[in-house]
Formats: C-alpha cells, sequence, structure tokens
C-alpha cells in the first residue's frame, strides 16, 4: 500500500486536514490489523492516520497507484497509445478491445454514454463495472497538490542536504517521471539558483517535498475510485535481490541499537547503483549466458520476441521460426535471453539524437565516456560508427540508470538473423488479416470429378455466412426469440456465454460465437431464418440475401458439376496461401522496429507487426541478415546488473546549461516565475522583519 496517491472519500469526517476536496496525499504506511492507513498530504508536513476499512468507514479513495509498480505491460490506451498502461485501467463494457489509462478517462476520452469496467491490477480480482460518466457528471472534482507547475519546498523525509540552496528555499515542479519500476513517482524540481535535481513523492511510500503553492492534476470522478482497504489495487512491487542485504550486515550488529543513516544509506546505494531491466512484451531477444536448449531458436544469432512474462521469473518467447518456448529469467540465478532491442516495447529517448544517423534513439541508447555529449543508437553503435577504442555507457531504457560496457574493438561480434529486410515469410502464429497472402490458380478439372450439391452443412456456405454478415448480427437483439422456432438449439449454458462474449468482446465476437454453436445442430439454417424474419428482429433483408446464398452456391455447384459432365473439362479455381519478401522493417503507429512490410507472391504489399505488443504476424521461412550485434554489450533478461564506475550523487542531478536556459524560452518563463516567487517570500520577509522591529521600538519607548 505505500506509495498510493489518495484523496478523501465517502466516510470523510476530518475537516481540511487535507488541505481541502481534491488535494492529495501519499499512503506511508498501512496497518493491515487496525485497518488504518497514514498519509502524508502534498500541502501539509504532519502525518495522520485515516480509517481504511476500521468499523467499515473507508475515509480514502485511491487517486493512483502506479507508484506501487502497477501496470498492465500487454495492454495499451487506446487514445493517447501509451504502451503498457500504468496505474488504474479502464476498459469499455461496450466496445471491442478499447482500453484507457487514468488520464485519458477523467479527462472524457471516448463515448460518455458507455459504460466502462476498471481493472485495479493485472492479475487482480475483477473487474468493477461502473456507471456511465455522462450520468456522474456531478461526481467530477478537480485533484490539486504537487503536479508540473506547483512550488515546492523540503518535506519530510528530505534526506538531500542543500540541493535545494539553504532553508526556506522554493522550487518548480518542471516534470513527473518514473523512478525505476515505481511510476509517476520521481519529480523534477528545478530552485531558485538554476538548478533542477529529483526527488520522490510516492516511491516507496517516501515523499521528499512539501506543496507551498497547489498545482492542477486533472479532474477526476470520485464515485469511479477504488476505496483504500475494501479494493485490490497494488501489485507485489520491486524487491531486493536476496542477499544484499546480508552482505551489509557488518553495518547493523545483532541485539545493538544500529544506525538507521547506515540502513538508508544501503537503500540509496541500491536505488542508484543497480539496475533493473523491466520485462516487457515486445521486447526482441537473443540466446544468453545460460543458454542450454541446443538450436530451439534456430541457432546462436536467432531473432525473438517476448510475448507473455511469469511472474515466476520466466519469459514465454515467440521465435521468428514460428517456435513458441519458456525460459529462465532469473529463476535458480539463470538467464538464457539477452536483449537485442527494447524499441518493439515503446523505449525511445525522445530528447537525445543519434550523433551518427541524426535520429532520436529508439532502444537501447549508448553514450561514449571519452567524448562530451556523444550518442548513439544500436544500429550504429552495432555498425562500428564512432571510435570502437573508446567505452561507452549503456541506457536500457529512460531513466539515469546506466552500466559501463568494454570497447568494441576487444568485444566478440555476432550476426542477428530472422525476420529483417530480404527474409522470404509466411503467415504465422498471430495472423489475423484474412486472405491477404492468397494466391488464386486457376487448374484444368478432370473428368468424372462431380461435386456433391449445396446443402446446410457446406463448409463454403457455412464460411461466406460468417465472412458477409458477422457485422450485421446484433446477438443479443436475437437470442431472445430462438426458443419461439426451436427450443433445444441453443442450450441455456450456449445462450449465456454468448451474451458474455457480446458484452466483454464486442459484437462481432459475440455473432461469431453464435454461428459457431449454431453451425452444429442440423436445421440450423431454416431457425436462423425464422429468427431473422420475426417482428421482433425485423431483419428480413437480412433473411433473404442469406437465403438467396444458398441458392447462389447451389446454382454455381450444379452448373460446375455439368461443366465436369461435358467434353470440355471447364477452369476450376483453386486457393493457396503464397510467401513474401521482407522489403523493409517499419514503425507501428509510434513504436520502432515492430513491423515488416511485406510482397506477397500474389504481388500485394502490406504491413505486419514483428514485436508489436508482443504479436508476430509471421513466420520464417528463409531467414535474412539483420546486422551484427556485440554478444557481451546487451544487457541480460531479467537480471539485475552493478553499475560501475557510477557516481551515487549524479545519478540524481540533472544540471542545465546556461546555453539552454537562454535559448529555451519555457525555462526562461520557468526561471522569471521562480524570480517573481523569491522576491515575493523575500519581501513577506522584510515585512516581517520591520514589523517585529517597530513592536520592539513600540516596547522600548514605553
Amino acid at each position: 500500500m505505500k506509495g498510493l496517491r489518495v484523496v478523501r472519500g465517502p466516510d470523510w469526517e476530518w475537516g481540511d486536514t487535507d488541505g481541502g476536496v481534491g488535494h492529495v496525499g501519499t499512503v506511508i504506511d498501512f496497518d493491515e490489523d487496525e485497518k488504518t492507513a497514514t498519509v502524508i498530504w502534498d500541502s501539509a508536513s504532519s502525518e495522520i492516520k485515516y480509517r481504511a476499512g476500521m468499523n467499515g468507514a473507508f475515509d480514502l479513495l485511491v487517486l493512483d497507484n502506479a507508484q506501487t509498480a502497477v501496470i498492465h505491460p500487454t495492454i495499451s490506451c487506446d487514445e493517447c497509445e501509451e504502451n503498457g498502461i500504468r496505474g488504474l485501467r479502464w476498459k469499455c463494457a461496450v466496445c471491442p478491445n478499447y482500453d484507457l489509462c487514468s488520464s485519458c478517462y477523467h479527462s472524457d476520452k471516448h463515448n460518455m454514454c458507455h459504460k466502462f469496467l476498471r481493472y485495479d491490477t493485472y492479475h487482480g480480482i475483477g473487474p468493477t463495472l461502473l456507471a456511465a460518466r455522462g450520468c456522474s457528471q456531478n461526481e467530477k472534482q478537480q485533484s490539486q497538490g504537487i503536479f508540473t507547475g506547483a512550488v515546492v519546498s523540503k518535506g519530510v523525509n528530505w534526506i538531500w542536504n542543500n540541493e535545494d540552496d539553504g532553508d526556506g528555499a522554493i522550487g518548480l515542479v518542471v516534470d513527473i517521471e518514473d523512478w525505476g519500476v515505481t511510476y509517476r513517482s520521481k519529480v523534477q524540481v528545478m530552485w531558485a539558483n538554476k538548478t533542477c535535481f529529483n526527488y520522490r513523492v510516492g516511491h516507496q511510500g517516501i515523499v521528499d517535498l512539501t506543496c507551498r503553492l497547489a498545482a492542477d492534476g486533472g479532474q477526476y470522478y470520485e464515485g469511479h475510485l477504488p476505496l483504500l482497504g475494501k479494493d485490490t489495487v497494488t501489485s507485489e512491487g520491486p524487491m531486493l535481490p536476496t542477499g544484499y542485504i546480508d552482505q551489509h550486515l557488518h553495518l547493523i550488529e545483532p541485539n545493538i541499537s544500529f544506525d538507521v543513516s547506515a540502513v538508508m544509506n544501503i537503500l540509496q546505494e541500491y536505488r542508484t547503483t543497480m539496475v533493473e531491466y523491466t520485462i516487457r512484451p515486445g521486447i526482441r531477444v537473443v540466446r544468453g549466458p545460460n543458454w542450454d536448449w541446443d538450436d530451439q531458436d534456430g541457432g546462436e544469432g536467432y531473432v525473438g520476441t517476448v510475448f507473455d512474462i511469469d511472474p515466476s521469473n520466466f519469459a514465454n518467447v515467440l521465435w521468428d521460426n514460428g517456435s513458441k518456448f519458456r525460459y529462465r529469467v532469473g529463476y535458480c540465478n539463470n538467464f538464457d535471453l539477452r536483449i537485442l532491442d527494447t524499441a518493439p516495447s515503446g523505449v525511445v529517448h525522445k530528447t537525445v539524437l543519434c550523433n551518427s544517423c541524426r535520429c532520436y534513439i529508439q532502444g537501447i541508447r549508448w553514450k561514449c565516456t571519452s567524448c562530451f555529449d556523444f550518442d548513439l543508437c544500436s544500429a550504429c553503435y552495432n555498425s562500428d560508427q564512432h571510435d570502437i577504442a573508446h567505452t561507452f555507457w549503456r541506457y536500457y531504457e529512460l531513466s539515469e540508470n546506466r552500466v559501463l560496457v568494454p570497447c568494441r574493438s576487444k568485444s566478440v561480434k555476432i550476426m542477428s538473423r530472422g525476420i529483417f529486410k530480404d527474409a522470404i515469410v509466411c503467415r504465422g502464429p498471430d495472423w489475423q488479416w484474412g486472405e491477404q497472402d492468397a494466391v488464386i490458380d486457376v487448374v484444368s478439372s478432370s473428368q468424372g470429378t462431380e461435386p456433391s450439391p449445396v446443402d446446410t452443412d457446406s463448409v463454403l456456405l457455412k464460411r461466406k455466412i460468417t465472412y458477409a454478415f458477422t457485422d450485421l448480427i446484433q446477438p443479443l437483439d436475437i437470442l431472445s426469440v430462438f426458443h419461439k422456432y426451436n427450443l433445444h438449439i441453443l442450450t441455456e449454458r450456449e445462450i449465456e456465454d454468448i451474451r458474455v462474449e457480446t458484452t466483454f468482446k464486442g459484437r462481432f465476437k459475440g455473432a461469431e460465437m453464435l454461428l459457431d454453436k449454431l453451425y452444429k445442430y442440423k436445421g440450423w439454417f431454416q431457425c436462423l431464418l425464422n429468427v431473422l424474419q420475426d417482428e421482433k428482429v425485423k431483419l428480413r433483408d437480412l433473411a433473404s440475401s442469406l437465403d438467396k446464398l444458398k441458392h447462389d452456391l447451389l446454382h454455381e455447384t450444379v452448373s460446375q458439376a455439368s461443366g465436369l459432365q461435358s467434353d470440355h473439362p471447364q477452369p476450376v479455381q483453386t486457393k493457396s496461401y503464397g510467401q513474401g519478401l521482407v522489403l523493409s522493417i517499419k514503425s507501428w503507429y509510434e513504436t520502432a522496429n515492430c513491423a515488416a512490410r511485406v510482397q506477397w507472391d500474389n504481388h500485394s504489399q502490406f504491413e505486419y507487426r514483428v514485436g508489436y505488443m508482443g504479436k508476430v504476424d509471421l513466420k520464417l521461412v528463409k531467414a535474412s541478415d539483420g546486422g551484427y550485434y556485440y554478444r557481451d554489450h546487451l544487457p541480460i533478461l531479467g537480471k539485475t546488473e552493478t553499475e560501475e564506475e557510477c557516481e551515487p550523487n549524479t545519478a540524481n542531478k540533472c544540471q542545465f546549461s546556461q546555453e539552454e536556459l537562454v535559448t529555451d524560452p519555457d525555462m526562461l518563463l520557468k526561471v522569471e516565475s521562480l524570480k517573481i516567487l523569491m522576491r515575493q517570500a523575500h519581501i513577506e520577509s522584510s515585512d516581517e522583519a520591520s514589523n517585529e522591529a517597530s513592536d520592539e521600538s513600540e516596547d522600548d519607548s514605553d
């Protein structure tokens, strides 16, 4: 529970101890036995205990649980396209496969009349069905606290010495980011001396700052948030590696009081000197240091995609050759995989340009330790751009964490192979693109082969009905009239299954399930026609089209049979699924290196997913080269590595250069705002001092 961001709840009776309606606080402790939670509010420095189930009362609502490492790794927001929704997930109960993050949900994206399901955690119990937002407008509140634009000063958990330039100094919040795997828990503050540092607001229940002037954090629907103490809103967060504290037991003597600051230093050292790689669907991998699985991957250098994560230290990989296997990513301290590319999982360094190809770096970033401000993307780094005798820092994702790798001149290179440019492919395990790859051949039929007349059990008839009318059938509208015509054609259980499928996966999936179940019964075709013509359903045109389709197929079959019996055999069309040539590797939406453009044997060209959200639409027929990589320079999937030669105090510091301050108008505006605030604070303190002096002079005269 530590780190949850909360607001006042339905049983609140504590006045304005939180700063007022909508003001945000952080849970710093939770007592399971007492069912109480201790909160530090952004606008106050005191710790106050509230009810979280005690005597059936709930004083708090959970505004955001991303700070406790809650992430939905396989779900993207369909509005802002956030890859892997952090915190609460909101799924439309009407539209198929439509999800929103908290920011988009509370800012009224999508249809306001649609109901939504709230998923509090990725693997938790749920979901919770909510009322439509259009009926809840009177429940909207404005959140306020430590958000971008807030004015802050040092808080109760401050451990950063004089980074704020002394007691009483104030700073401006310029950004909110992730602190490792605790999301939206790091606040970047610019102080009056024009330095910028990162601080914790929610990370492991720690709050380094106090809000002097609150900023707006967006609106929220009060009745749609989970109750703290009632709903399961946290996942198991990141833990220290086994044995890490044991290595430092010399600092904590048994049976005597120990130095709390020493323990804090251990935790601080761990935070700044360890890099934990987040495993996300879409990461492209190759075999790693503990590989013991022969050529399941196709051979050394062959590439695969992580498509699912097992919480017991395993990852499921789909190799480009089409095989799927499960591998160790920490189980019994074994690591079977290395990370070749993180760009397909959504990692992009939006403010860092590659100094060789001049593109924004997507995926792993490589920074030269010898040259000032020189960065390379993975493609340029592995193709030996820049001096190969220089050592580099490797940045796995968007964080200050980095690992020093050896120079390339003394390292082993491996050629990557898989679905790259010039590879030959066919449809793969996640294919959902119909017959884009189909090849139609015209051949002469042999005499004496007579097709059987079409009937209601014809596979061709069923296929055409499914393709042509699935989009038009409304399952929930027609289920209620089936009993009029044949009580036993669908069981109660089957009808309920269709209702659930339609409600949670959409009309198309529900119609598809309805047709699949109907096909199992004799007389399904006539029953379906009767239902569609019913006065309650009123789909007579659809029924007529179905009946016409059956007769057309019958006529076509009879014509083919007549042609086969004539002296001149008629040509017959046959269909097969062809192969394609990969023309290039592309982006899918804004996610890089996760799609391939393919030209098929039928001369059509389309783009397909190769890593996007862990999906792979293609399978290798013949691999092509994807360029060399330095094997020992790649991060090991699931392993926490030591960050060599990294000074702990520099990981938290972010100094702006004088050139940035002069050329960036937004930065200038922030600096000027700080100057005004500091000037006002100085005037107020001067007024107080003068008032005290005048009071003293009056006392002396008396």
